[in-house]
């Protein structure tokens, strides 16, 4: 009975961390700033495309998507 507890102990904690290590929209839009900035449309469009999936109504992240398609024609 204890080992039971602490495999599901064990398993709650792994999902945690995994369930948690996924950037945040915020993240993902200050990533494609930094790269955006490096001339990196290409990595930056992927960031604010990731952005916009988690939160589709950020203005931040459709802005930096636009910019970089345009730059990238």
């Amino acid at each position: 009975m204890f080992l039971k507890k602490i495999n599901f102990l064990v398993l709650c904690f792994l999902s945690f961390g995994y369930l948690h290590s996924e950037a945040s929209p915020i993240e993902d839009i200050q990533s494609g700033l930094e790269f955006e900035r490096d001339k990196n449309c290409t990595k930056a469009l992927q960031l604010y495309s990731s952005a916009m999936r988690k939160n589709p109504n950020s203005i931040e992240a459709k802005l930096g998507y636009a910019r970089c398609s345009n730059i990238l024609g």
